[in-house]
């Protein structure tokens, strides 16, 4: 039985990890469907893939709190 690859190979992952800090929330949120869908959820298998779902999950979850303090 053959493993699944990531979409985007590990490297590509990586990189896109640095990139998220200076992501909009918008951006974030459509980043975060797209590693969703990678494989029907490879990334909760691959620690890198897992690693940097994490972190675009955590900074998602900052941007979303600062402007639900902004909105209420």
């Amino acid at each position: 039985m053959s493993q699944k690859q990531l979409k985007c190979g590990e490297e590509v992952c990586k990189k896109k990890c640095k990139q998220f800090t200076s992501m909009s929330i918008d951006q974030l949120c459509k980043q975060i469907n797209l590693c969703e869908e990678c494989n029907s959820g490879l990334f909760k298998q691959s620690p890198t893939a897992g690693n940097t779902y994490q972190m675009l999950s955590v900074l998602w979850a900052e941007g979303h709190n600062r402007m639900a303090g902004k909105l209420g």
